[in-house]
């Protein structure tokens, strides 16, 4: 019986050096298309990557920003107990993915992400004073999220460049804040269950 494999077709070339260094390459096996083999490097995350991309037919995300979205989805969103802001955010992320995944980190600068703004923003009609349209207030999320998941791929080493508006202000959608009302009983209910920091 075969062996069963949790990647098919994908084959180790091992070699001693002089000093006796060994040096392990990856390959993708052709023999079945009488095909010389198709070398993957010696990086096995990478050359997992490649082999991923020949037998499964994915685009490569080493790289690019859509690794950063797959590992923040699989190790980040669930860590969120509300289930409303975790489907909240698998929204946003679905949005912002779409546009930026394909992407390589040195392709997302400030320009981009004020482009991205301006497309999700609604324009209003001369003399409307309405609040912001939904699809503009939402394009301000996603580019926190975006912002967020950035930061997570610096600690993990998936980049080293900071994220492309650090430090810029005013450079969101406009939006109006949203006026509350805070009623003597709220106060209390929030004052009595609130540690020091938040009564203070």
């Amino acid at each position: 019986m075969p062996k069963v494999t949790k990647y098919p077709r994908l084959r180790t070339h091992v070699r001693k050096g002089g000093a006796g260094q060994v040096y392990t390459y990856w390959f993708y096996d052709m023999r079945p298309d009488g095909k010389a083999d198709i070398p993957l490097g010696t990086d096995y995350a990478v050359a997992i990557e490649k082999w991923r991309e020949l037998h499964e037919h994915k685009p490569r995300v080493v790289g690019r920003l859509q690794e950063a979205f797959d590992r923040w989805r699989e190790r980040e969103l669930p860590e969120y107990a509300d289930p409303e802001t975790r489907r909240n955010y698998g929204r946003q992320l679905v949005r912002i993915e779409a546009v930026f995944g394909g992407m390589i980190w040195e392709e997302v600068t400030l320009p981009i992400l004020v482009e991205y703004l301006a497309r999700r923003m609604v324009k209003k009609r001369n003399g409307d004073t309405s609040p912001p349209k939904r699809a503009t207030v939402q394009g301000n999320r996603e580019m926190s999220l975006l912002s967020v998941v950035w930061g997570k791929a610096r600690l993990w080493g998936l980049t080293k460049l900071h994220w492309p508006a650090e430090g810029v202000k005013n450079w969101k959608n406009p939006e109006n804040p949203r006026l509350f009302e805070v009623t003597d009983t709220l106060f209390n209910a929030v004052y009595a269950e609130g540690d020091q920091v938040l009564r203070d």
